[in-house]
């Protein structure tokens, strides 16, 4: 019997059956790790972009949204100087509770539930509310002071394109939703790392 040829990489972002971390300029979508390869067929970074701290408002909510763009990076200048074009292949955005949901201080997490969401094609409006928050997209329901992530990565044509440096934006958001808090309190950080793709040397 003889054996059929293994065709090249495909447009899934995939070669002989295992994730791609060196996806073509073609392909469309990406099924890596958000990690920078450590042998690079193409120029592919892995940034960290937007941190900070989440705090309730005055009425004990959050509704935070967050980009996945690179530009925060203290990188993405020196970067978008040497290429003319880049994408986005995937991103990671990691919650980090101060509290746990047994605190006894001062601002306890006192929220029911906390909400992670992910939403695509460069989506920047945070949920006004957690029943929203709960419907239509992509999203983790999480246990008070739970550490967290939601990963997103590239699919289809629209977030597989390439955009100039220059005014380089996101092409999906991250957001958390949760009530029931101690009004105008921290209770989490968060970081985002990206994996950016580069093409056009300057």
């Amino acid at each position: 019997m003889t054996r059929r040829k293994q065709s090249g990489a495909r447009k899934s972002g995939r070669s002989n059956g295992r994730a791609n971390v060196n996806p073509g300029f073609n392909v469309l979508t990406y099924t890596g790790p958000i990690e920078q390869p450590i042998l690079q067929q193409q120029p592919i970074v892995r940034l960290f972009g937007s941190a900070g701290a989440l705090a309730s408002d005055g009425s004990g909510n959050i509704n935070f949204v967050v980009s996945n763009s690179p530009t925060p990076s203290a990188d993405w200048s020196a970067i978008s100087g040497l290429y003319a074009e880049a994408r986005i292949l995937g991103s990671v955005f990691r919650l980090l509770p101060l509290f746990t949901g047994y605190s006894t201080t001062s601002t306890p997490l006192l929220a029911s539930v906390w909400v992670l969401g992910l939403i695509r094609n460069g989506g920047a409006s945070a949920f006004p509310n957690l029943g929203q928050a709960l419907t239509g997209v992509p999203r983790k329901i999480l246990t008070t002071g739970e550490r967290a992530s939601m990963t997103y990565k590239m699919m289809g044509a629209i977030e597989a394109s390439f955009f100039n440096t220059s005014g380089f934006t996101g092409t999906a958001a991250f957001t958390v939703t949760a009530s029931g808090l101690t009004a105008s309190s921290t209770y989490a950080n968060y970081v985002i790392e990206t994996l950016v793709q580069l093409r056009n040397p300057v």
